[in-house]
């Protein structure tokens, strides 16, 4: 055996990681970025999760099913991450705040982006709690069955269809106000004209 072929045989835990991951990257930015309304933020959670299991990779891949148990996982850190932010703000008294806080405002380009009847449902599910919006966003748009959704969140189906259904009543009332209220609007502006 020459000396190439031996190291181009040899398999670095690098190759292994990226080729165990690299397919859910997509999949945890979207989890992250539903979760955090920020692209930096998210940008943040996918990384420092993917710094953390890098050391774990022989741990990685003894799971069975890598996608529920990596976005279990990035759920799992946004929950430490925004409640060790909530404690660290906690103890920083209005005055000493840095002028840089990052605003769960939308920036133009979001808006732009989002299409009215989008920004309504956006709006109606920040209003549900984190429970509903969490199985919504993992079924609805994630495409994850509730045996998964079970499995990732250890929560009882029952649990998590009664959730899925409230959250949707929830949004569907919410938007309905939303777009009566602007069809109210459009037809104040009219009679003004």
């Amino acid at each position: 055996m020459s000396i190439i072929k031996l190291f181009k045989s040899r398999h670095r835990p690098a190759d292994s990681f990226e080729r165990l991951v690299s397919p859910h990257i997509n999949t945890l930015y979207r989890v992250a970025f539903r979760l955090c309304h920020n692209a930096d933020d998210a940008e943040e959670l996918v990384q420092l999760l993917l710094t953390r299991l890098f050391s774990k990779l022989d741990k990685l891949e003894q799971v069975e099913s890598l996608s529920p148990w990596l976005v279990r996982s990035i759920y799992n850190l946004y929950v430490d991450t925004y409640r060790k932010q909530q404690r660290t703000l906690a103890v920083i008294s209005p005055d000493l705040m840095p002028e840089n806080v990052v605003s769960n405002d939308r920036t133009p380009y979001e808006d732009m982006e989002l299409s009215q009847n989008q920004a309504i449902i956006v709006k109606a599910m920040q209003q549900l709690n984190e429970q509903q919006r969490l199985v919504i966003l993992l079924h609805d748009a994630e495409g994850y069955t509730l045996t998964e959704l079970a499995d990732m969140l250890q929560t009882p189906i029952g649990t998590l269809k009664s959730r899925l259904h409230r959250g949707r009543a929830h949004i569907r009332e919410l938007t309905e106000m939303e777009l009566i209220g602007d069809q109210e609007r459009d037809i104040d502006i009219e009679g003004m004209n």
